[in-house]
């Protein structure tokens, strides 16, 4: 018998969803401490959340990479990936703490990895109904060259994907 799947590994702290009846609706909101991401929050929140809604903020972080070169050579220690990590986890929690008023229901994930990747895994592990990602308002040549999070999550997520311009 095949287990199911919670959630993913990392930090899952759930914040006020126990005062609310089971949810119909999962939204994903891709955050970080950036402009657009405040601005998808906000458009999600007034747009999305209600009593049959769950919102769930995702933060996504890469972990520290090692280098090795010819002449030098840097391996993280244990003791920096996860500083690094607890330096994630007070971001996310400050970052719901000042934009998510009381009586909404939300739970908050700290995920490693590529944004791009997570948000359409999570978007179909949880069924989710839609994800709302910020914009940072690229040029073509940005986003070539650069990537774009919310581009790549507009052509490969599994359900309806906001993009928030701030």
């Amino acid at each position: 018998k095949k287990k199911k799947k919670t959630g993913p590994p990392g930090c899952c702290k759930s914040s006020n969803v126990a005062s609310f009846p089971m949810a119909a609706r999962t939204v994903i909101v891709a955050v970080d401490h950036s402009d657009p991401a405040i601005a998808a929050a906000k458009w999600a929140i007034e747009n999305m959340a209600n009593k049959d809604t769950t919102l769930h903020f995702v933060h996504c972080y890469e972990p520290i990479q090692s280098f090795q070169a010819e002449e030098f050579s840097y391996f993280p220690t244990k003791e920096e990936q996860e500083k690094l990590t607890q330096q994630h986890k007070e971001e996310l929690l400050k970052f719901v703490q000042e934009h998510v008023p009381e009586g909404v229901a939300f739970k908050e994930f700290l995920v490693e990895g590529d944004a791009r990747n997570v948000l359409c895994e999570l978007a179909g592990e949880w069924k989710a109904h839609a994800v709302v990602v910020g914009s940072h308002g690229k040029g073509l040549l940005q986003r070539t060259f650069l990537g774009s999070v919310s581009s790549y999550v507009a052509n490969h997520c599994p359900c309806p994907v906001v993009v928030v311009r701030k």
